[in-house]
């Protein structure tokens, strides 16, 4: 007997069968299965495994990694994820917001890395009467109410916030801000500050994220990202590649730039003891990173200093190198890793920012960090000042140019972050952007509020003069308006004041001011004899009060209207038990126009101003006189940083000019070869031209002649008796203030050597 060898199964006619295949047939050729691409199915690109960069930190040594992008778009290397640390989560993400290898290295050369690191803001964005009144302190004091500030850091990282922004908000918006929908999926890695835990940033603000990465402790403050305190994340993790694998690449390319260990050499103090164990205990956790990279590129950097932002093409050149060398290594491993699905490239419209209305504009404050209490979890509160008083809001916003219902433009946004940095009242600014549908933006204006109280102190030094000192306390926002109450106190071998200043420069956001002070003054300038002998000392002393009201009709326009009255004792030194007091009041007026970009070292603008006053004597009202001064500065840049300059300055008076209200003329600036204000006079006319070529970073060389004179009486004036004067010296742009050597000599046979450090006062 045999085994039944029969097995159930359905059974169609042949014809079904046919018609379900053609059927079939058809249904695929009218919808196409969708594949990612380099799957198959897809016959025009071939299966291969997905690839991740990951670029290590390592400050100025990380720009090496834009010579390794350009390399491998150059062999047609696909990147598919991108991970970095600090330079490398700048580099990473100008890649992932769209930006190729060429592009980045025009955006390295293009960069004012001189200007990146200032805290300084910018130029253009300082109302007039904000670079004026204030004395520059070198050292200051900040308290938060009561409590004593101390800076996170020595960099706000400013300047950064806004070229980020600037650079991604286009691609973060198409992206809807996830950083997986950017042209390559991108992560960056920060650590929060107050957990200590490393954290991978994708989501959010891009521009955000690159500047909490690569905020260095105690270098540059931490970065607010999602309301949580973030530093570089090369602190805990300076080669992410277990990043890379969590976002899913088969081959990690990981990119080292750290700085190589010292190789035996013995470190010479304290601070570089400290650096290279820090460096020892990175490049331990380093190294469980590498056992993760199929491919390691270490561009020969050497030891580039990190900080070092020169020579940066041939860190660039470094890099292509490097990475050609380990190219075949690169295409062996993804011709040998196994097949997976790999993602498709976004396609990202970074024009549609541009077409986007803005729907709301918000303003969110948060309050600085001076004790573990407030902060314990790690995330910044808001700020209850600004979110309570509607008044602060519409401050800000009179700040921000762009209104709800237009179109967003960067410029105009850009701006108004520059306009709100520029009051002083806020540490940092900086904006973010919510896509709240395929055309609508909202703006999201943060900001970290400035302490409240500032004391600040300063100091200079001028040959013949000695040494001066003031300190300064100034009360910012007082009753959230940008009032300033400035009690200051300077001290000096000539000039000695106390006094107590109220100034608004923005009364309630209008462009009108009003600034008033009470001071007493005692001066005691030297005198002169014809051949620039001392003689002795006119003494003065002087209880003045003021108040003037303005108008700002632009950011570099100041005109002004006040009065003042001022009681006055003056006399040579030795006959001081017989000086007269004499009262007077006055009416005074200002025109300043001021375009320059840079107070100090200004290298295009003009500057112009004219003052003018009418005094009465209160005790004898005829015995009156006025007085016009004018000044004219104008600056023309040249190739190779240099600058030429144009000045020219003039002084009129009238009437009875008391001896220590009379123009005064001498001195490097107006007339090389004589002392500073040696010459006094009632009438002054002077005019010159200067050269000044910055031949190393903040090292000037400045030439500069002059011709002038000051006069006593119409006739001397029409006698046109001029003095011709020639100076030469170097000048330097230091952290205490300008500091200038320099030798001049006149025609009048007079020579002098001058020295200066610090800023006037």
């Amino acid at each position: 007997m045999r085994k039944s060898t029969h097995k159930s199964s359905l059974s169609f006619p042949a014809g079904f069968r046919i018609g379900i295949s053609l059927l079939l047939l058809l249904l695929a050729t009218m919808f196409p299965l969708r594949t990612h691409a380099g799957q198959s199915g897809d016959p025009g690109v071939p299966e291969r495994p997905r690839v991740g960069l990951v670029l290590s930190g390592g400050g100025a040594r990380g720009i090496a990694h834009v010579g390794v992008i350009q390399a491998l778009e150059d062999a047609g290397i696909p990147i598919d994820y991108i991970a970095g640390t600090s330079m490398g989560s700048i580099v990473g993400g100008l890649y992932a917001a769209g930006y190729n290898g060429i592009e980045m290295q025009t955006l390295v050369d293009s960069l004012n890395w001189r200007n990146i690191f200032s805290q300084a803001p910018e130029p253009g964005s300082v109302w007039v009467s904000k670079r004026y009144g204030l004395m520059k302190p070198i050292f200051q004091l900040r308290f938060k109410f009561w409590n004593l500030y101390l800076p996170t850091g020595l960099i706000n990282g400013q300047r950064i916030s806004r070229e980020f922004f600037r650079l991604t908000a286009p691609a973060n918006y198409a992206a809807y801000g996830d950083f997986d929908s950017l042209q390559v999926p991108f992560r960056a890695v920060a650590v929060d500050i107050a957990t200590g835990r490393a954290r991978t940033l994708g989501r959010g603000s891009l521009a955000q994220a690159m500047r909490s990465s690569m905020a260095i402790p105690l270098i540059f403050y931490p970065a607010v990202y999602n309301n949580q305190l973030m530093v570089d994340g090369g602190v805990l993790k300076v080669l992410p590649t277990d990043v890379a694998r969590e976002m899913g690449a088969d081959v990690v390319i990981a990119v080292d730039v750290t700085k190589p260990l010292p190789g035996g050499r013995i470190p010479e103090n304290l601070v570089k003891v400290a650096n290279l164990t820090l460096d020892i205990i990175i490049r331990d956790m380093e190294q469980k990173s590498l056992e993760q990279a199929d491919v390691v590129i270490r561009p020969p950097v050497g030891f580039h200093p990190e900080s070092s932002y020169s020579g940066l093409d041939s860190l660039i050149r470094l890099g292509r190198q490097a990475t050609m060398e380990k190219m075949d290594q690169i295409k062996h491993l993804i011709a040998r890793k196994s097949r997976s699905q790999t993602p498709v490239k976004a396609s990202l419209d970074t024009s549609l920012l541009r077409q986007a209305t803005i729907t709301d504009i918000r303003v969110i404050g948060h309050r600085l960090v001076i004790s573990d209490s407030t902060s314990t979890s790690g995330k910044l509160p808001p700020s209850d000042l600004f979110n309570r008083e509607e008044l602060r809001k519409r401050i800000v916003l009179s700040y921000f140019p762009l209104k709800v219902g237009e179109r967003f433009r960067m410029q105009q946004a850009l701006q108004g972050v520059d306009n709100l940095y520029a009051t002083g009242l806020f540490q940092n600014v900086w904006l973010e952007l919510d896509r709240t549908g395929p055309d609508a933006v909202r703006i999201n204006i943060h900001f970290v509020e400035n302490a409240l109280r500032t004391i600040g102190f300063g100091a200079n030094y001028r040959s013949e003069e000695g040494p001066s000192f003031f300190a300064q306390i100034v009360p910012f926002s007082f009753l959230g308006s940008g009032t300033l109450i400035m009690p200051l106190v300077r001290v000096g071998e000539l000039r000695t004041r106390a006094g107590l200043e109220i100034s608004n420069g923005r009364i309630f956001s209008t462009p009108y001011l009003f600034y008033t002070g009470l001071y007493y003054d005692e001066e005691q300038p030297y005198t002169y004899d014809q051949e620039g002998n001392k003689t002795g000392q006119l003494r003065t002393r002087r209880f003045l009060g003021q108040a003037s009201f303005g108008l700002q009709p632009t950011k570099q326009v100041l005109i002004s209207v006040g009065i003042r009255g001022e009681q006055v004792q003056s006399a040579e030194v030795d006959q001081w038990e017989h000086a007269a007091i004499t009262r007077r009041g006055a009416l005074f007026g200002q025109l300043i126009v001021d375009t320059r970009n840079h107070q100090h070292f200004p290298d295009g603008g003009m500057y112009f101003s004219s003052d003018a006053r009418i005094n009465a004597n209160v005790n004898h009202l005829p015995a009156q006189y006025s007085l016009l001064a004018t000044r004219y500065e104008s600056y023309i840049p040249l190739a190779r940083h240099q600058t030429v300059y144009f000045y020219g300055t003039a002084g009129i008076s009238e009437g009875e000019l008391p001896r220590y209200s009379q123009f005064r003329f001498g001195g490097p600036q107006d007339l090389p070869g004589y002392h500073r204000e040696e010459q006094w006079g009632n009438y002054l006319f002077a005019a010159g031209l200067g050269y000044r070529w910055e031949f190393s970073r903040n090292l000037y060389w400045q030439t500069d002649w002059r011709i002038g004179n000051v006069y006593h009486t119409i006739s001397e004036v029409a006698a046109t008796n001029l003095l011709m004067g020639l100076s030469t010296g170097l000048r330097i742009a230091s952290p205490l203030g300008p500091l200038a050597f320099s030798y001049g000599w006149n025609t009048a046979d007079r020579s002098e050597l001058y020295f200066s450090l610090g800023y006037d006062f």
